[in-house]
């Protein structure tokens, strides 16, 4: 019984790490994409949620990610990933983070920050910290709709279930 549960382990193990070196090379992936292909892929995921036809650009944008899915796989030696295989919360993740890092300035991300932080302490908000959080606020709606969902709320849930990593990344059980 302890050999078994010690291969039940090993194979948990194997999983994990392959698991874990897939969502890297999805990130990667991403991380090369436009803005506009960023958000026509997440248009993309969000039509197969609400099992609607693509459009032309998401089509094209969801068959440019496959390709270079299966070239950064080939650069890394690994076996290519199927698109079926592809965690849409992993995508719908890191093409958020893509879109937001893309639409907002470096100067709006400090903003924020620094606005954030001032909502914590309790202080008021300066007039530039109000206008990049509103910005920021926008860019997330405009994301959820476009990744199908109602609201942010909605898509923040959607994002959040199930287990995350120490980076807050899903893992799959």
């Amino acid at each position: 019984m302890r050999n078994l549960r010690r291969r039940i382990a090993a194979l948990e193990t194997l999983r994990c790490v392959s698991r874990d070196r897939q969502q890297a090379i999805v990130k990667l992936t991403l991380d090369g994409l436009w803005l506009d292909s960023a958000e026509s892929l997440l248009a993309a995921y969000g039509t197969d949620r609400t099992s609607r036809p693509h459009t032309e650009q998401e089509a094209a944008a969801r068959q440019a990610f496959a390709k270079a899915l299966q070239r950064e796989c080939r650069s890394a030696r690994v076996p290519p990933i199927a698109d079926a295989d592809v965690d849409p919360r992993v995508v719908m993740k890191h093409g958020r983070i893509q879109v937001l890092a893309q639409r907002l300035t470096p100067q709006e991300l400090d903003l924020c920050i620094r606005g954030s932080i001032a909502a914590e302490q309790g202080r008021a908000l300066s007039e530039d910290e109000s206008a990049a959080l509103e910005s920021y606020r926008a860019v997330l709606e405009r994301i959820s709709l476009l990744a199908g969902f109602d609201s942010v709320a909605e898509f923040e849930a959607f994002l959040g279930r199930g287990d995350e990593d120490e980076h807050g990344d899903h893992i799959v059980r």
